[in-house]
């Protein structure tokens, strides 16, 4: 599970990388490490899930969006997302809605 380094040629071999890096792979692949959404986070994977989300946000996003919106603009996102995104994401001051899909057969 080597990573190609910026600026060298090779990947780096197992003994050239240190001992927690390893670890890390070990978690990483033998799958201990429960990333369901509904499982608990520890303080540490909380800050490090949020600095990715908004890292990866500042880079993808652009600024794409009117910077303000027509009533009638407003009124339509508001109706889409009562339409697509409430069953999943719940709304301010609706009540969380829990549930899970699970494969069929």
């Amino acid at each position: 599970m080597g990573v190609l380094m910026r600026g060298c040629s090779r990947t780096p071999k197992r003994r050239d990388r240190p001992a927690v890096r390893q670890s890390n792979d070990i978690v990483i692949v033998s799958g201990v490490y429960n990333v369901a959404a509904t499982g608990p986070r520890t303080a540490l994977v909380r800050v490090i899930l949020n600095w990715t989300m908004r890292s990866s946000v500042r880079v993808h996003a652009g600024n794409e969006s009117p910077e303000t919106w027509s009533e009638d603009q407003a009124r339509k996102g508001f109706k889409d997302y009562d339409a697509m995104y409430v069953i999943c994401h719940s709304a301010p001051g609706a009540p969380d809605i829990v549930f899970m899909i699970l494969p069929s057969g």
